[in-house]
């Protein structure tokens, strides 16, 4: 039973049945009443805010953005720098799409291109089909090679894309033969067809003739940046056999450049490089040991190409962790060159420092000693 005293104090705080009703009446309409709808007006003007938000958001900090050198990877080159990972063998040539990535496929291909280029392989012809890992480069290859050994002729694709890497003939006798053409060649003709047919591509602007003579025609094809700056990091080397037209070797190098162009970075100086080059920045103690003090070193020269950044000088590689891995990527750096007569006749010690050409930052370089 409930405490009298309790039950008094309640009612004297209890409302009465008219405020009740008033406070049912107000639950009543608020649960009723609906959400006052948004205007269109209001609405595209709170769509615009956000987008303008957003825009400068992304505007800043695009505008922040700097690229920096990672740090080098590395790799266990106790085994060597490539692993054959597996090896097939082929009497015959197999029945194959040759848009797969199988072994078949890569052999098929490698007969279409040998024929291609003017060196038709006999369709008894033995073959072997490799699969290595290329840990230097961080990649896996196909390795077709048609023919016996050591007279065989190779095509390299790369394993995961199915791009041509490197074709290469062993006929000894294209190689060597000193006999003058017995054919005009169209050479500009000729090398255009086979930069398409090995890359796909048209777009290299400059063919440099390397070499020319009655035994061998060897040309560089690069593709050009900026007003014509050289990438040799985007490039294809052919020797072409002057007396039949076939390709004897093909090279083609491949590595996609970082540029940053596009982000509104504003490039050094060739005097700016050159500065950073002689501030101290590069760690010189190893190859001072045998090149000399830099300090009896004068300056050569510079010119803005395309590398590869390979950590030298940097301080940032650990010889413990392993080799160091050549990186899938390029940057355009001012090349600084420094050089001193040797002891020796016609022997040069040379310091190359690479300075990138958006950043400043030292990307590597190299210590030579050319005879």
């Amino acid at each position: 039973m409930k405490d009298p005293a309790f039950v008094r104090a309640y009612d004297s705080i209890a409302p009465d049945d008219a405020v009740r009703e008033r406070i049912r009446s107000a639950v009543r309409t608020q649960t009723a009443r609906k959400h006052r709808p948004i205007s269109l007006r209001r609405t595209l003007w709170i769509i615009a805010a956000v987008i303008s938000l957003l825009s400068m958001l992304t505007i800043c900090g695009y505008a922040a953005w700097q690229w920096m050198l990672p740090a080098p990877t590395y790799y266990d080159g106790s085994r060597g720098d490539v692993i054959i990972r597996s090896e097939q063998y082929f009497s015959s040539l197999p029945a194959a799409d040759p848009a797969e990535l199988t072994d078949q496929a890569f052999l098929l291909r490698a007969q279409e291109l040998l024929a291609a280029v003017g060196l038709p392989q006999p369709d008894h012809a033995e073959a072997r089909v490799t699969r290595q890992e290329n840990l230097q480069l961080a990649r896996k290859e196909v390795v077709v090679s048609i023919g016996s050994e050591p007279a065989c002729d190779t095509v390299t694709f790369d394993a995961d894309t199915g791009a041509v890497l490197q074709l290469f003939s062993s006929s000894s006798d294209e190689w060597s033969n000193k006999d003058a053409p017995d054919c005009e060649l169209d050479t500009d003709a000729l090398v255009q067809h086979y930069i398409t047919l090995m890359t796909g591509r048209t777009d290299y602007t400059l063919i440099e003739d390397i070499s020319s003579s009655d035994h061998l025609i060897t040309l560089h094809a690069y593709s050009t940046v900026l007003e014509k700056i050289v990438n040799p990091n985007d490039s294809m080397m052919l020797v072409i056999s002057p007396r039949t037209g076939a390709l004897l070797l093909c090279s083609i190098y491949h590595t996609p450049l970082i540029d940053d162009a596009d982000t509104g970075a504003i490039p050094i100086s060739m005097e700016e490089a050159k500065a950073i080059a002689e501030s101290g920045t590069a760690d010189l103690a190893d190859s001072e040991k045998y090149m000399g003090a830099f300090d009896s070193f004068g300056y050569c020269g510079a010119e803005l190409s395309v590398v590869r950044p390979n950590w030298t000088f940097t301080g940032m590689v650990d010889r413990e962790n392993g080799n160091v891995q050549i990186p899938d990527f390029a940057r355009l750096a001012w090349v600084i060159r420094y050089t001193r007569g040797g002891e020796h006749y016609k022997e040069e010690y040379c310091y190359e420092f690479w300075i990138d050409y958006y950043t400043g930052q030292l990307l590597g370089g190299a210590a030579m000693i050319a005879q």
